[in-house]
């Protein structure tokens, strides 16, 4: 019974950071009720699905531009969320897009966006598939976030991936 208070309980009781974070959770699964029941009842769970994950790009440039700040990443998430839900309004009124399908395909669009603005700040496309493509007697390059390659060598192609898995392994 000792083990099992040490391993749930005391983390809450000895250190402050524990008990800060239970009290976010605590603080969010209390606001996030209401919210989810109005959205389940309304039929719009996608909408609230939607707009939790178009607002990555905002926080993901926050983070690029100020580091770990708080404050620029929810300024950025939030202008992220109002251009994304503007924008699948704006498609669902001015065509026969419904709104779900084009709320949708916003936050898909909005999600790879933050993926890639995260990936470009990371790592160089260009720069990779360079490297790369010297294996299978090639060339290549391109942009930061687009690049590709050609090469003579087909049989040397897994070399060629097991070296691009370790540069990116190695920029991680």
């Amino acid at each position: 019974m000792d083990a099992l208070y040490q391993f749930l309980i005391a983390p809450f009781t000895e250190f402050a950071f524990m008990q800060r974070g239970l009290l976010g959770t605590v603080l969010l699964s209390f606001s996030a009720c209401p919210i989810g029941v109005f959205l389940m009842l309304r039929r719009m769970s996608l909408t609230g699905d939607a707009m939790a994950h178009a607002i990555l790009p905002g926080a993901a440039a926050g983070f690029l531009l100020y580091g770990l700040q708080i404050v620029p990443m929810t300024i950025g998430g939030l202008l992220a969320g109002a251009i994304v839900a503007l924008g699948a309004g704006a498609v669902s009124r001015l065509t026969i897009q419904k709104e779900d399908a084009s709320m949708a395909a916003f936050y898909l669009i909005s999600l790879a966006l933050g993926v890639t603005t995260d990936l470009v700040a990371r790592f160089q496309a260009g720069t990779l598939i360079r490297g790369v493509a010297e294996i299978v007697g090639g060339k290549g390059g391109g942009k930061a976030d687009f690049a590709q390659a050609g090469g003579r060598d087909a049989a040397r192609i897994p070399e060629a991936l097991a070296k691009l898995v370790a540069l990116v392994e190695a920029g991680s």
